[in-house]
């Protein structure tokens, strides 16, 4: 990333950035234009270019103004081996090369301790699937638990015959085991020493149980995704999708309105489809998951909605609901498009004076640490408090003193039990628009707050308005796509982590297509390292685009046929109509072709899937796999929440003479051919979508148009899991899909 500063007399009409160390003409890699303004204004100035060059060039058109340039920076970053993700505190290099068959057995110090059994068995699964390593070799790769190791930390030496791994627990052991995976599965690496740990304490991820039908997955998440990228905390939201025995008519209650709504015939329940995807889960369903994320070295934190988002509780109760019995009809109190106010249909808030309510709060409470045994907090929620002091009880109280009696309240019965209070911060803010911001200094300051309204305000630090007060502050809903100024918000003092949130049904699908599991990828660096950078977004997406198809496989449960020990990739001829976009054709020549799982595919002269214009292809011999390289020619409308748009079909036909078709998708599957791989979506109306086209697809290739500007293509691999070899196929586009630009295609053997 380049930026500049223009002093305030300065002007231009556009700003390009040249690479010199190509041959002439020189390939423009960013262009910056006035657009329908005259000049650009002075100020500051970012250019994002993510591609490499070694000699640059800034030029500029100045149209006959000044030119003064204050300020200038470029942040980039050097590629070599090992590269390691998430980036590791301290690497120190040897010199010698080591090689990854050389190791075939791992060896913890104590047979008998369980955290070194446990890793020793996960490092082996994990080295047998990615690496050569394990196959003969005679060198031993051992596991010490070492308590002069700082907590969550690790210490890696590896050197010919024998490499150590070092923790003080099993959360570290599983660290290190990841980041020496990734080392052994570079083949040929380098003896090096790594002293490693985390940069932040909380370090979270937060969704909804899952479906039942979706508990394998779930576990594939904590165990493939979450644990190995260095996540240590599981926020976990119950609401009414768990078994409640003292209580079964909350259940009861949760079941039918979902029931209703998904028939269409009340509205969308709040958080419905998030947890348990409306259904209900057994105690021991429950009890098991936080067991097998604690395994992992993850602490399970119950969110237990407690003042507001509490339909799961007046549904079975309404008598407990904070209501206006004069009001007409609702008054949206929040015009924010993806925060709007509940309906009247279903009872948002409790009233806060009502000792009834207490009674059974208290009851949910008990039950839901009882199954989850979290270690040391709870989470209260107590975030979008949209109806409090409106009842008659309460309409006469300040609303700030109302907020504060329910938190001390809540707050108190788990101190009893032992437990510590987390809540939501936006009720404290006073940029939030709410009644109630002096409640922060009628409570104690022992409660950790997870701030979550920068997203409205992204010009203010209002983490400043709660960290005077002396709490603990974790970043909530940190989405990697729009935190701003992250570097030194995070540094401040009282800042303890982050936490991304999903609020999606927790399935592979939707996680994927709204761009959740590439956050939590991208994520995790920013909650571990010390040397992330917000200007190195092409650096940390580069890195994350080498682990995705084994992470991805992984988390499918089924792996790509590619990523198979002497899997053969043969180019297919395209025999189709041409008229691709002239930054694609000009970006493919100068390249000449494309990567894909290290394989090179020569860049065949691109075609265009219209409607009523399909693509076909022989997969002479039968595959077991079609690599598709593709991208949308044109924009889409991609709603956020909702799932993507299809802009072509694929249909295989299978050597037994069967046929299976499914959609490529808009913002999943494929995405703008103009759009760089893992760009944050621009407006934060997607903030809790984020990213786009970053799950099932992998950048095929990522070039320039000649006026700078980016073109990518999306590879995707198509296979069946019943591993039927495929012997033909056919691309038809949607009838309002758009145009596919399919630039290559592959047969995996």
């Amino acid at each position: 990333e380049l930026t500049f500063t223009l002093s305030p007399d300065s002007g231009a009409r556009a700003v390009e950035l040249l690479d010199l160390g190509a041959e002439r003409p020189f390939p423009v890699l960013a262009r910056l234009t006035a657009g329908n303004a005259s000049f650009l204004p002075g100020g500051e100035y970012r250019m994002a270019v993510g591609m490499e060059a070694q000699k640059l060039c800034l030029r500029f058109d100045t149209c006959l103004k000044n030119l003064c340039v204050t300020a200038l920076g470029l942040t980039g970053s050097v590629w070599e081996n090992p590269v390691l993700y998430p980036v590791p505190e301290k690497l120190v290099l040897s010199g010698s090369a080591l090689n990854a068959a050389g190791f075939g057995a791992v060896q913890p110090a104590d047979e008998n301790d369980p955290d070194l059994a446990f890793a020793a068995e996960e490092l082996r699964a994990s080295l047998s699937s990615r690496t050569a390593a394990l196959r003969g070799g005679s060198g031993v790769i051992r596991l010490v638990k070492d308590g002069a190791v700082r907590p969550e930390g690790y210490l890696l030496t590896a050197a010919q015959g024998e490499i150590t791994l070092s923790a003080a627990g099993r959360a570290g052991l599983i660290y290190g085991a990841e980041r020496l995976t990734q080392l052994l599965s570079a083949g040929e690496f380098p003896a090096c020493r790594i002293e490693d740990g985390p940069r932040l304490a909380f370090r979270g991820f937060h969704l909804g149980l899952p479906p039942r039908e979706e508990i394998p997955f779930f576990k594939r998440l904590i165990r493939t995704l979450l644990a190995p990228m260095g996540y240590n905390t599981l926020f976990l939201q119950i609401t009414a999708g768990m078994q409640f025995d003292r209580h079964p008519e909350l259940n009861e209650a949760w079941l039918n309105a979902n029931n209703h709504a998904k028939k269409g015939e009340w509205p969308k329940l709040h958080h419905g489809d998030m947890v348990a995807d409306g259904s209900i889960l057994t105690k021991d369903e429950v009890r098991d998951l936080a067991a097998y994320a604690r395994s992992y070295g993850l602490e399970v934190i119950p969110e237990i909605q407690s003042l507001s988002h509490v339909q799961y509780l007046t549904l079975a109760h309404p008598e407990l609901a904070e209501t206006d019995p004069d009001a007409q009809k609702d008054t949206l109190l929040d015009t924010r498009l993806a925060d709007q106010p509940p309906a009247a249909f279903y009872k948002h808030s409790v009233c806060p004076q009502n000792e009834d309510y207490y009674a059974l709060i208290e009851d949910v409470i008990d039950e839901i640490t009882e199954v989850i045994q979290p270690k040391e907090y709870v989470h209260m929620g107590h975030d979008e408090v949209y109806q409090i002091g409106i009842c008659p009880r309460c309409r006469d109280k300040d609303p700030a003193w109302l907020l504060a009696l329910h938190i001390n309240r809540i707050h108190d019965y788990l101190a009893k039990k032992g437990y510590r209070m987390m809540i939501w911060a936006d009720m404290l803010q006073p940029d939030s628009g709410y009644q109630t911001p002096a409640a922060i200094s009628q409570i104690p300051n022992d409660i950790t707050l997870l701030d979550f309204i920068w997203y409205f305000h992204p010009d203010k630090d209002l983490e400043d308005n709660l960290l005077p007060y002396g709490f603990p502050v974790i970043m909530g809903n940190l989405y990697s796509s729009h935190y701003p100024r992250y570097e030194n918000r995070s540094r401040k003092a009282g800042i303890t982590g982050g936490q991304v949130s999903s609020w999606y049904r927790p399935d592979e699908a939707v996680l994927g297509r709204e761009g959740k599991l590439y956050d939590l990828l991208y994520t995790a660096n920013m909650l571990w390292s010390a040397d992330y950078r917000a200007g190195l977004r092409a650096t940390w997406t580069k890195m994350i685009c080498r682990l995705l198809p084994e992470i991805r496989s992984a988390l499918h449960g089924v792996p790509a046929p590619s990523l198979a020990s002497g899997a053969e990739i043969v180019p297919l001829p395209l025999n189709g109509e041409k008229g691709a976009p002239a930054a694609v054709e000009a970006a493919l020549a100068r390249a000449g072709s494309v990567s894909f799982r290290g394989k090179t595919l020569p860049a065949a002269s691109p075609v265009l899937v219209r409607p009523g214009c399909p693509l076909s292809l022989d997969l002479a011999g039968g595959a077991k796999s079609l690599l598709v390289g593709m991208a949308a020619a044109l924009p889409l409308r991609k709603e956020a929440w909702e799932p993507a748009p299809a802009i072509a079909e694929l249909c295989v036909t299978f050597a037994d003479g069967t046929r299976e078709c499914r959609s490529i998708c808009y913002g999943q599957e494929t995405g703008l051919y103009s759009r760089p791989y893992g760009a944050p979506m621009p407006h934060p109306y997607y903030r809790h979508t984020g990213y786009q086209a970053t799950w099932f697809s992998d950048p095929l290739f990522a070039g320039k148009s000649p006026d700078g500007g980016d073109v990518t293509l999306y590879g995707w691999e198509w296979y069946s899991e019943s591993g039927k070899s495929i012997v033909s196929a056919e691309i038809a586009a949607a009838p309002e899909g758009g145009e596919l630009i399919v630039a290559c295609a592959a047969a995996v053997r």
